[in-house]
């Protein structure tokens, strides 16, 4: 049954296309102005009703003309209901086009928002590579440190072992008091230096460990900032997910707008099927109609809506994006501050290691001076040594000169009193000896005093090595950071991708709906020209319709004899029509069919169309110029009745036929 109404509609359509043609034809040659139907209002309006009263009659006749004029007023109603749907695509469409207008913007600015974003990512590593650079030199430096002060420690070591050797050989030191002296001055002076030097170092002490407690300060601070910091990055990242769920609201509001339009068209579809029904279901009809359109406004309005919406979270979208790019900018500019303590750190770590490079060069200075004392003393052993030996030649020379000990007595007299003498100058040495000791046991103080300030030295070396621990973790904290930022980068990435997938895909249905439109435009054009080409042969035939009245009072007046009669006999023409119907020929009753078929389609049918919902009152204005423009051009065009063409008829055998 489909099949054979698809094949019913294209016979349908392909004979009105056909008369239509014919029409367009026979009424080229008197084609009338607009200005010209505006003129001809309302006479031609009254000649219409007239007219239409009069082929009401012949309706009820079921003759081949009148189901010809049915057919053709099905096809000129489906032609009007197919305008109506084009109408509505149309907008639909232009709806549609500004939709991915709009979306094609927004990917526009999420691409330029996204490589802004790859940038300050890009500097970012390039300051935590920096960041871990320094951190690697920072603690290279205190490795270095350690060493040194292990060697340092391991020297002391052994020059206090040497101080011990020293003090076992001080009894060897009588001979050698002058050198002692002087050697003791110089070491006076050199612990005047030391002292000076310990002073020095305990007031760069002072200012290292206010440096440092001014470091620790810092730390809290960038500590507590990379917190707020991720703070930040978490509520950015629950905004972007609140902001995504927004978006699929509104695609799923999209989604459902569609099945309500959807709906709208198969109700239109129904409403079709209906106005297949008849002529005598107009009213009904028009109702629905009237139904269709304020359902089609309120979807309008419901698409407003929609779109408000749209925009106000595209506004809270771009809000979210500004506070994502502050917070970067401001994330930034506390890793410049980082960067540059970290350089400060890095430029104090190298004038500490300077400090001690010149702190072991004088220990060395120290040591090389120790080491000429104990070779000064190696000397005056072997001295000590030497008098021994000629010692022992005397005495082997006392036993070979016992004979001489008589004559030697004087000497040993003498001998006795410079051995006299000798004890004075031991008793001396020896009181020089324990001031000696005494000053080596100040040494020994100061070296207990360095001791301790190797190892608070130490201590601040494990401080550091303690605080470039917590630096890494920081780094550490960083790159976890810096990962999270990543992975977020990669999620936008993707969403990015899905939209551009989807932008693609709203463009290719564009292109669609914009050949569809072309094709309906076309369509459009084709019929309006149809419609042109009947309100054209609706005049011609109105005009015959004219003529051919006037023929039937001629001739009634000729028949009667008296103008009275023919006055009263031209009240009804509807009654002259159904009593002389044998008067009119074959090819005027089909014109006269048409005239019937295609008046009540065209008062129905609008005259202009736009992308919208056309009025009745348009409807009603274009109807009513284009009777009063055809009513104007009849009175103007035929003054009198012998200038009217006379029409062809075939002969007739008396004036009654």
């Amino acid at each position: 049954m489909g099949n054979k109404n698809l094949n019913l509609n294209k016979l349908n359509r392909k004979s009105s296309m056909l008369i239509l043609k014919r029409m367009a034809q026979q009424s080229q040659h008197n084609l009338p102005s607009r200005q010209s139907l505006a003129r001809q209002k309302p006479e031609i309006f009254e000649k219409f009703n007239k007219i239409l009263r009069s082929f009401n009659i012949k309706k009820t006749m079921p003759t081949s003309e009148t189901s010809q004029s049915i057919a053709t007023s099905a096809n000129l109603e489906k032609m009007s209901t197919l305008l109506k749907e084009k109408d509505k695509r149309i907008a639909e469409l232009l709806q549609y086009e500004y939709g991915a207008k709009k979306a094609i913007e927004q990917k526009n600015w999420q691409q330029e928002a996204l490589e802004t974003e790859k940038q300050q990512v890009k500097s970012l590593e390039k300051e935590n590579e920096s960041q871990r650079l320094a951190l690697v030199e920072s603690r290279q430096h205190a490795l270095q440190l350690e060493r040194a002060m292990q060697f340092l420690q391991n020297r002391i070591d052994e020059l206090i072992a040497d101080k011990t050797e020293m003090t076992e050989k001080s009894e060897g030191l009588k001979e050698s008091l002058a050198v002692i002296s002087r050697n003791n001055e110089e070491l006076n002076l050199h612990s005047q230096q030391l002292e000076s030097k310990l002073s020095d170092e305990i007031r760069e002490k002072i200012e290292f460990e206010k440096e440092i407690y001014a470091l620790y300060k810092q730390f809290n601070v960038l500590k507590d900032s990379i917190e707020s910091n991720k703070q930040a990055l978490l509520s950015q990242h629950k905004a972007t997910e609140d902001a995504q769920d927004a978006f699929r609201n509104a695609e799923r509001l999209n989604h459902e707008l569609k099945a309500s339009l959807n709906a709208c068209k198969d109700d239109v579809a129904g409403i079709k099927q209906h106005l297949t029904q008849g002529l005598r279901d107009a009213k009904e009809l028009e109702n629905r109609y009237a139904e269709a359109v304020a359902e089609r406004v309120e979807t309008l309005k419901a698409l407003h809506q929609h779109r408000r919406e749209h925009d106000r979270q595209h506004l809270e979208l771009l809000d979210v994006n500004e506070r994502l790019g502050a917070s970067l900018v401001r994330e930034k500019e506390e890793r410049s501050s980082f960067n540059e303590k970290i350089s400060y750190l890095s430029n104090f770590l190298v004038k500490t290691e300077s400090k001690l490079r010149l702190s072991l060069s004088k220990e060395e200075q120290l040591l090389e001076k120790l080491d000429l004392a104990q070779i000064e003393n190696d000397l005056h052993e072997s001295q000590i040594s030497g008098l021994e030996a000629i010692k022992a030649q005397l005495e082997k020379d006392q036993d070979a000169h016992q004979g001489e000990l008589q004559h030697f007595e004087e000497q040993l007299h003498q001998a006795s009193q410079d051995i006299a003498l000798l004890h004075n100058a031991n008793d001396q040495l020896q009181q020089e000896i324990i001031a000696v000791t005494v000053q080596s046991e100040d040494k020994q103080l100061q070296l207990d005093e360095a001791q301790q300030h190797l190892a608070k030295k130490v201590r601040e070396s494990a401080l550091l090595n303690e605080k470039i621990e917590e630096f890494l973790l920081r780094d550490i904290e960083a790159r976890n950071v810096h990962e999270a930022l990543q992975q977020a980068n990669t999620l936008l990435q993707n969403d990015l991708q899905n939209k551009e997938k989807k932008i693609k895909e709203g463009i290719e249905k564009v292109s669609s709906q914009e050949k569809e439109i072309l094709r309906w435009e076309d369509k459009w054009r084709e019929t309006n020209q149809s419609r042109q080409i009947l309100e054209e042969k609706i005049q011609d035939l109105e005009k015959i319709e004219q003529r051919h009245t006037q023929l039937q009072n001629l001739l009634l007046g000729f028949g009667s004899g008296s103008p009275a009669s023919v006055t009263a006999g031209i009240h009804d023409p509807s009654q002259l029509r159904s009593s002389t119907p044998s008067v009119l020929p074959l090819e005027t009753r089909l014109k006269i069919a048409e005239i019937e078929s295609t008046s009540e389609q065209t008062i129905r049918r609008h005259p202009r169309l736009q992308f919208g919902v056309p009025a009745e009152d348009d409807v009603k204005e274009e109807i009513a110029d284009v009777n009063t423009g055809n009513a104007n051009q009849n009175a103007n065009a035929y003054p009198n009745l012998f200038d009217i063409p006379q029409m062809k008829t075939p002969p007739k055998q008396n004036l009654f036929d």
